[in-house]
C-alpha cells in the first residue's frame, strides 16, 4: 500500500459519494424489494447500540483528538474503552454474518445486488481488521487519536500526509483503507437508495406545501 493509494483513493471516494448521492437524490426513483431484517428486537438493538458505540468513538478520534486522548491517559479508563469496543466489534461482526447468511438465502430467490455484495464484503474486512488492531496492537486508541486525526485533517486541507499511514501495521491500513472504499461504495447500495428516496420525497411534500401556502396567500 504506497503514499500514491492513501493520497489519491479519500479523494476518489468523496467524489463518489457526492457524485452518486446526488444523481440518487435528484432521480426520486424509488427502489423495489424487501429487506432484510433478521434476528430479534433485543438482537437488532443491541446490534445498533454497537455500531453507534463504534462510530461515535472513531469520529471523537478523529473532531477532537486532544480531548479524546485526554480521557484515555487513565489507564483503567482506556482499559474499560478497549474492551467496551473490542466486544462491540466481535458483536456487529456476528451480525454481519447473520445478515450475510440470511441475504444469501434469499439471494436464491430474489438475486442479491452487486453494490450490496461489495459493500458488505468491504465492510467485513473493515470490521475484521479493527478487531484484529485491537486484538494485536495494545492501546490501539491511544495511538490513533495522534495518527488517524492528522491524516484526515491533512486530506481536509488538500496537503495529505499519507506517510503517517504507510508507516502503520499492515492490518491497520487495511482498517482504514477499506473505510474509504465504504465511503464510495455506499451511495450504491439499495439502503443508500432508499434513504435518498425518502429524503427527496419528504422534500418534494415540504416544497409542495410551501408552494401551496405561497399560491393562497396571493389569493387573498
Amino acid at each position: 500500500m504506497s503514499e500514491h493509494l492513501f493520497t489519491i483513493a479519500p479523494y476518489v471516494a468523496v467524489f463518489c459519494f457526492v457524485a452518486v448521492s446526488t444523481l440518487r437524490l435528484t432521480s426520486g426513483r424509488e427502489i423495489v424489494g424487501q429487506h432484510h431484517r433478521g434476528g430479534s428486537p433485543i438482537a437488532r438493538t443491541l446490534l445498533v447500540f454497537s455500531w453507534l458505540t463504534v462510530v461515535a468513538v472513531h469520529i471523537a478520534l478523529i473532531v477532537t483528538p486532544d480531548r479524546f486522548a485526554a480521557s484515555t491517559r487513565a489507564l483503567h479508563r482506556l482499559i474499560a474503552i478497549e474492551i467496551v469496543l473490542l466486544t462491540c466489534g466481535l458483536g456487529i461482526l456476528v451480525g454481519l454474518v447473520s445478515s450475510i447468511a440470511g441475504r444469501l438465502r434469499k439471494a436464491q430467490h430474489s438475486g442479491l445486488h452487486g453494490a450490496d455484495a461489495a459493500f458488505l464484503g468491504v465492510l467485513v474486512i473493515a470490521v475484521i481488521s479493527g478487531v484484529v488492531t485491537a486484538l494485536l496492537y495494545r492501546w490501539a486508541l491511544a495511538w490513533s487519536a495522534v495518527t488517524l486525526s492528522p491524516y484526515v485533517h491533512s486530506l481536509l486541507t488538500r496537503q495529505p500526509a499519507a506517510q503517517i499511514v504507510v508507516a502503520l501495521p499492515y492490518v491497520v491500513r487495511l482498517h482504514i483503507l477499506s473505510g474509504i472504499a465504504l465511503v464510495a461504495l455506499f451511495p450504491f447500495t439499495r439502503p443508500a437508495h432508499v434513504l435518498f428516496f425518502e429524503i427527496h420525497r419528504a422534500v418534494s411534500v415540504m416544497l409542495t406545501r410551501c408552494s401551496r401556502r405561497l399560491r393562497t396567500g396571493n389569493s387573498h
